[in-house]
């Protein structure tokens, strides 16, 4: 097992919700868009490029994670910093959007995700705290109907291939 942690300064948004036009197209929420926009540079100015291939490299070596999420909200009344927060955004809608974008440039698919814990906090400033092990997991071996043995595991989908691709590529670069 190998664990990393590492913090982004960022304020954690829902990833679900979508504004509907009138002829019913979906799209994203601008602080969203936004998020998804921005955050490869926000993943390069808070970590720097050795410790993102670090991160890749310990994710490609693996296939489970036990990932362990705090996210903090800004509020200025210093009492309630470190004070849980229970409106919303969703917790649920909060981690679709960090998992996408965070940890799937990280190259930690959603599905080999087999643990997971998430807090929202009040805090002096927004921000994301990410605490990641990884596992070398034993596959399950499922038999069919003939009994004959066979491996099952799931390959990226090719939106999750292409996001990690361009950030091996952007990091190759230094072209963030």
């Amino acid at each position: 097992m190998e664990q990393f942690s590492f913090k982004l300064n960022v304020k954690a948004v829902s990833g679900t919700k979508f504004n509907v036009t009138k002829d019913g197209k979906r799209f994203p929420k601008k602080a969203y868009a936004d998020f998804k926009k921005d955050i490869d540079e926000i993943m390069y100015n808070d970590l720097d490029n050795a410790l993102l291939q670090r991160f890749m490299k310990i994710a490609d070596e693996h296939n489970g994670f036990e990932v362990e999420i705090d996210c903090h909200f800004e509020i200025k009344n210093s009492e309630n910093w470190g004070q849980p927060k229970v409106t919303t955004p969703d917790l649920d809608n909060l981690t679709k959007g960090i998992f996408d974008q965070v940890l799937g440039r990280i190259g930690i698919p959603d599905g080999k995700i087999f643990k997971f814990t998430i807090g929202k906090w009040y805090a002096e400033t927004s921000s994301i705290e990410f605490k990641v092990k990884a596992h070398h997991v034993q596959e399950a071996v499922y038999k069919s109907h003939n009994n004959k043995s066979k491996k099952k595991s799931k390959e990226l989908s090719e939106e999750e291939q292409i996001k990690q691709d361009e950030m091996i590529r952007r990091m190759a670069s230094h072209d963030w």
